[in-house]
């Protein structure tokens, strides 16, 4: 069973990684922005995390050597709703 943290301010996007990772046996945790998975991973240390480019508290972009050097250096899988491929 993986540890799977979401972090997109889109609700129902949230809502349906975490539904999908919950009925593939996966424990999932589900948050809005940069500043709460933080605060999440400090306390459950994720396996993986699926991170939104564009979050009301910053770039996930920006924010991603810091998620992938924390120390239970989750692999990573960018999302987005818009935005051009570069």
């Amino acid at each position: 069973m993986a540890k799977i943290l979401v972090v997109d301010d889109d609700e129902l996007i949230r809502e349906l990684l975490v539904n999908a990772v919950e009925r593939l046996g996966h424990r999932a945790w589900a948050v809005p922005g940069l500043e709460q998975a933080r605060r999440v991973m400090d306390g459950v240390a994720p396996d993986l995390v699926y991170l939104d480019v564009r979050l009301p508290d910053g770039s996930g972009i920006d924010a991603l050597e810091d998620i992938r050097s924390a120390p239970c250096q989750p692999e990573v899988i960018i999302i987005t709703g818009r935005g051009d491929p570069d």
